[in-house]
């Protein structure tokens, strides 16, 4: 077999055994999620075997994982011969792919999640969302429900999204306008995510709040006849299926993805599986009709701001 074939050969390999294998410590984040005690940015989907590092952007196989996250471990993880032959002899030793882990600690009860220290105001969520174009009126709306405030040690936007009035889901954004530097909670529930409820038969997905933000401003004069979800990325999709699962009134999905690879075939790849699982539900798909994502359309062709440094901070 060529490398290429070994390596696909290697994808069978149970990640989260992989990672105790590594020596890192496995903990359950929700049905379909895990994440690491020693990198609560990282994230494995147990049904794709897939994983990604929020904090640095890795993802992919259990190869990738050696090569990203195995390095710590040992240096020779660098080389992709070395981190495949890693693997192949796992899968010798267990052909099963799944092994008692010692180490592995799994969480049966979340902890309650700890919202970030408030800062003493919200003035830089409200630089930063003037320059990415979203009305006052709805950034107004978020700070008054407590769905976003100003973190004080960084002044990053902290987002929260509530069930039956608990915080379960807290993501940070940072005040670099353009690096777009995510942070999100190990104990988040992923079955729920960032969801803003309007009563409404129409759910929006999106893959980032400030496109959900975005597409409100669009449709301001009518944006409370939706209600909307952010899955935070292409691969939480899970909680578009609880979510209609929780709210029967929901007859129409709209998704509102980047017009990207990746958005186009988390659309392609989420519409297929509601078709399937809900065929009641009407599903709709639209892509910014310029630039990459929706909240990209709003600044650049809508308002035609310009484009800033990428490193620009917002103060």
């Amino acid at each position: 077999m060529n490398i290429e074939e070994r390596r696909n050969e290697t994808k069978a390999y149970d990640l989260v055994t992989l990672a105790a294998d590594l020596g890192f410590t496995p903990v359950k984040v929700s049905s379909r999620f895990i994440s690491l005690e020693e990198h609560d940015s990282v994230m494995i989907n147990i049904t794709r075997n897939t994983f990604k590092q929020y904090s640095t952007g890795a993802f992919g196989d259990p190869v990738a994982f050696c090569m990203s996250l195995g390095v710590e471990k040992n240096s020779r993880f660098k080389n992709l011969e070395y981190a495949i032959q890693y693997v192949e002899e796992k899968i010798k030793l267990n052909p099963d792919n799944r092994i008692e882990i010692k180490n592995r600690r799994v969480r049966t009860e979340k902890k309650d999640l700890i919202l970030p220290l408030h800062d003493f105001n919200n003035n830089k969520i409200y630089y930063y969302m003037e320059n990415r174009c979203i009305d006052r009126d709805i950034v107004d709306e978020f700070i008054a429900n407590k769905w976003l405030y100003q973190e004080k040690a960084h002044h990053n936007l902290v987002f929260v999204s509530y069930k039956n009035e608990k915080p379960v889901f807290i993501t940070e954004k940072g005040i670099i306008q353009e690096s777009r530097f995510m942070k999100e909670y190990p104990d988040n529930d992923y079955d729920h995510c960032f969801f803003v409820d309007y009563n409404s038969n129409t759910l929006i997905v999106t893959e980032a709040i400030v496109d959900m933000m975005s597409l409100m401003t669009l449709n301001k004069e009518c944006y409370k006849e939706y209600s909307y979800l952010s899955i935070n990325s292409t691969t939480k999709d899970n909680a578009i299926y609880k979510q209609i699962q929780n709210n029967p009134e929901i007859r129409n999905v709209m998704l509102r993805f980047d017009n990207d690879e990746a958005g186009i075939k988390a659309t392609k790849r989420i519409k297929e599986r509601l078709q399937e699982e809900f065929p009641q539900i009407h599903v709709d798909v639209e892509y910014p009709p310029a630039e990459k994502d929706w909240n990209d359309y709003l600044v650049y062709s809508v308002c035609q701001k310009e484009k800033i440094n990428e490193y620009t901070i917002v103060f």
